[in-house]
């Protein structure tokens, strides 16, 4: 229909090549995720005012808001 042709396939070396590096990535990924929650949790404990909102950096705000 579109008149072009197939990509090359890739070989079972090169598919378990990129599916160990997206899992390298996700798992990087949650382990920032993480990393990031609990300094926002020790920041909130180390607060010495009750009525003070937050200290943490604005890319843990972010980061607590996405998830």
């Amino acid at each position: 229909m579109f008149g072009g042709f197939a990509p090359p396939q890739q070989s079972r070396e090169e598919i378990q090549a990129m599916e160990a590096e997206a899992v390298f990535t996700v798992q990087q990924v949650a382990a920032t995720a993480f990393l990031l929650y609990m300094c926002k949790q020790a920041l909130n404990c180390v607060t010495l005012h009750p009525s003070h909102k937050s200290t943490a950096p604005f890319a843990i705000d972010m980061v607590s808001k996405i998830f």
